[in-house]
C-alpha cells in the first residue's frame, strides 16, 4: 500500500510535464505493480483500480508507453486468474481472450508482448475447449504479425480448430513405406490424434489413447 501511494504521488507531479515522462512512467510501473500483487490476493478495490488505471492511463495517450504498461498488467493479471480457474470456471480465460486481443489492437508495436499474449490466451482457449477464443488470438497473430515466427507456427493448429464440422481429408505416409487415408475407413470410426512430445497433455493422455486403440483393435 505505501509503494502504490507514493507511485500516486509521484504521478501526480509528473503527469503533466513532458520533461519528467521517465520519472511518470516509472512511477506508473510501480503503482500497476503494486496493485497487481493486492489484486491477485484478491483485493476487490485493487481489482477495480487495475482496471481502472489502465483506462485512465489509456484515455490520457493512447500510444504511450505508461498505457501499454498498464494493459499489460491487466493482460497478466486475466492470465494468472485464468490459470488457476480454467478447469472449474471459464470466464476468466475469456477475459484473458479478450484482454491479450485488445492488447494487440492496442499497442502493434508491442510485438514481443502482444504476440505472447496472443500464443497463451490462444493455447488456454484450445486447451480447454473454447474454439472460438482460440481461432480468434491465433488468427489476430497471423493478421498483425505476419512475418513473425510464431505466425507459421499458429497456422497448424488454426487449422486443426477449422475442422471441426467439417469432413476430414486427411492422409500420409505409413512406417512402413505405404500410404493411408481417412477415407480408406469410411463408415467405421476413426481416432485421429493431434500431438507433440512437446505437448504435455498428450504425454499425459498416451497411455490411455494407446490402450484405446489397442482394445478396438
Amino acid at each position: 500500500l505505501e509503494i502504490a501511494r507514493l507511485a500516486t504521488d509521484a504521478i501526480k507531479q509528473t503527469h503533466s510535464d513532458p520533461e519528467k515522462e521517465q520519472i511518470f512512467n516509472v512511477a506508473v510501473h510501480r503503482l500497476m505493480d503494486a496493485t497487481y500483487q493486492l489484486a491477485m490476493q484478491g483485493d476487490q478495490e485493487s481489482i477495480d483500480g487495475l482496471y481502472g488505471h489502465a483506462d485512465s492511463l489509456f484515455a490520457r495517450d493512447p500510444q504511450s508507453r505508461a498505457a501499454s504498461e498498464a494493459a499489460w498488467f491487466v493482460a497478466r493479471f486475466a492470465n494468472e486468474n485464468a490459470q488457476r480457474s480454467a478447469a472449474r470456471d471459464i470466464r476468466w480465460l475469456q477475459e484473458f481472450s479478450q484482454q491479450a486481443r485488445a492488447f494487440a489492437d492496442r499497442f502493434p508495436n508491442e510485438q514481443n508482448r502482444a504476440i505472447s499474449l496472443l500464443s497463451d490466451a490462444g493455447a488456454s482457449c484450445d486447451y480447454h475447449g473454447l474454439t472460438d477464443e482460440a481461432v480468434q488470438c491465433f488468427t489476430s497473430i497471423i493478421q498483425k504479425f505476419p512475418e513473425s515466427q510464431q505466425a507459421a507456427q499458429v497456422a497448424a493448429p488454426l487449422r486443426r480448430l477449422g475442422l471441426v464440422g467439417k469432413q476430414l481429408d486427411l492422409g500420409g505416409p505409413t512406417l512402413d513405406g505405404g500410404f493411408i487415408q481417412v477415407a480408406d475407413f469410411r463408415g467405421a470410426p476413426v481416432l485421429v490424434v493431434f500431438w507433440s512430445t512437446q505437448a504435455k497433455p498428450f504425454v499425459d493422455q498416451a497411455e490411455s489413447i494407446i490402450k484405446t486403440v489397442s482394445e478396438a483393435e
